[in-house]
């Protein structure tokens, strides 16, 4: 998500396993200031081509923006979780793991761990890289995203 001269608010919105060749690979702030509450930032990337241009994989922000973050979760990106100014308005998690979620397993957003989802990470099985269905956040589909899609399986996530 790109903000340029531009103050949204965003509100229980996941932003999740997004690629940039440059900065903000969550969300990048250009002389704005968003409102971000009970959203979940995870598992963004800044940098995929690996030249050494690009940072904050969960949130990049200039020096005239001023993002505040309210019972946020911003964890698991690449190769940082925020670059820049920002106002921690409390309640915030802001980590380079992500704590165990269950919802993350829901590969394709329908608010229910079942077969779509299941089907989704057997296509992508063995993929190097970032897919909905490296569910872990660690660039491959493997038997800890299954294990993980297995445990979870069923769960409601529909709120």
């Amino acid at each position: 998500m790109y903000n340029y001269l531009s103050d949204p608010e965003l509100y229980r919105t996941g932003i999740r396993r997004n690629l940039t060749d440059g900065d903000g690979g969550g969300i990048a702030n250009e002389a704005s200031s968003p409102l971000i509450d009970e959203c979940s930032i995870k598992f963004n990337t800044a940098d995929v081509d690996g030249d050494g241009i690009g940072t904050g994989g969960g949130m990049w922000t200039t020096p005239f923006a001023n993002p505040q973050v309210l019972n946020s979760v911003i964890c698991g990106n690449m190769p940082n979780q925020i670059f820049g100014p920002w106002i921690d308005l409390g309640g915030n998690l802001v980590a380079d793991e992500c704590p165990a979620d269950a919802c993350d397993a829901d590969i394709n957003g329908d608010g229910v761990i079942n077969i779509l989802d299941f089907t989704t990470l057997l296509v992508e099985w063995g993929k190097v890289g970032v897919s909905d269905a490296d569910i872990n956040g660690d660039l491959i589909v493997d038997i800890a995203d299954f294990s993980t899609l297995l445990i979870t399986w069923g769960s409601d996530c529909s709120e």
